[in-house]
């Protein structure tokens, strides 16, 4: 997915805040499955 993202000046804090971005949606999704009552959906 970050293939087109290269290790430039200031690429590195890109990457490290997508990086932040898509281990916090991970997290969301992990949490939303492991409690699906907790997110409203039936």
């Amino acid at each position: 997915m970050g293939r087109h993202a290269r290790p430039t000046r200031g690429g590195n804090l890109l990457s490290m805040r997508s990086r932040q971005q898509t281990e916090r949606q991970q997290l969301l999704m992990e949490s939303s499955r492991a409690y699906p009552s907790r997110d409203g959906r039936k």
